[in-house]
């Protein structure tokens, strides 16, 4: 089952909070991010680029009502990696910002707000990870390289009249061990 995300909070707080509200499907530790006061329903399937946002949300999102033709969407997606390894004498953790994707969503007024469906572009950028013999403080080397954990989040965003707002935020983090110097 893909993950589906449903949330009835705001989610424009630049803390990360989780809220007390579904995630369904998925395996994984999903969670809803966000803060603020009751909103709206988003519904929105990050696997199918298809859902649904209330008019009420966008209009939180962006702080003012915008002409509804006007409205556009787009979908960020951030995975980072934690790696594990030795430098020198020192255990550490590396973050490796694995991938970065935005894609713009094909969106139509329905209703009370905006159906999602699909996307027509997108642009998206990789790293490669951190190995065994990769430079590290001062003269050390890193060492025994393995994954210990991978986070993916997603951020919703609705555009208008030159201003952007998240509309829904959702963080999923997983174990993703390896053995060293994977």
């Amino acid at each position: 089952m893909r993950p589906v995300f449903a949330l009835n909070a705001t989610v424009r707080a630049a803390s990360i909070a989780a809220l007390g509200v579904a995630v369904l499907g998925g395996a994984g530790g999903g969670s809803v991010l966000g803060g603020g006061p009751a909103r709206a329903a988003v519904r929105f399937d990050p696997e199918s680029l298809s859902g649904f946002v209330d008019a009420v949300d966008v209009r939180q999102a962006l702080g003012l009502d915008a002409d509804p033709a006007a409205v556009a969407f787009h979908l960020n997606t951030d995975v980072d990696d934690d790696y594990a390894a030795a430098c020198g004498a020192r255990e550490i953790t590396v973050v490796h910002h694995e991938q970065y994707m935005t894609q713009w969503l094909i969106s139509t007024v329905a209703g009370a707000g905006y159906a999602i469906d699909g996307s027509d572009q997108a642009i998206s950028g990789t790293t490669a990870p951190p190995r065994d013999g990769d430079g590290c403080a001062g003269t050390h080397v890193l060492a025994g390289v393995h994954r210990t954990r991978r986070t993916t989040e997603r951020t919703l965003i609705a555009a208008a009249d030159g201003r952007e707002g998240t509309v829904l935020r959702t963080r999923d983090v997983s174990p993703r061990y390896g053995a060293p110097g994977r």
